[in-house]
């Protein structure tokens, strides 16, 4: 890590921090991998784990696998819900706001 200095941004904060504010949720989707989770040669994906260039022939075959995506590929979240699951120093469940969006 070197010289480098990690600052606890809720160092101040309440008991409830980082929800005690709004605060945005990033939900990411991965497509594809190179980990083994997609066998080479069985799945029909179009790359191989040890190819270099494994997200390049991902794209170039896009005419086989991009029919299979619904929507056009794009994704769509109806609801995302979060819970506390248990009281933690101070923080009730029956506290926290509840926001639809």
């Amino acid at each position: 890590m070197g010289n480098t200095r990690f600052i606890n941004p809720w160092e101040y904060g309440s008991h409830a921090t980082p929800f005690d504010q709004n605060f945005y949720l990033v939900i990411k989707l991965g497509v594809g991998s190179t980990n083994g989770w997609f066998e080479d040669d069985k799945s029909g994906k179009p790359w191989l784990d040890r190819d270099h260039n494994a997200a390049q022939r991902f794209w170039e075959a896009r005419q086989r696998w991009h029919p299979t995506w619904k929507k056009q590929g794009w994704m769509e979240v109806s609801s995302v819900k979060m819970w506390q699951l248990a009281p933690h120093k101070g923080c009730r469940p029956e506290d926290a706001q509840r926001f639809v969006g």
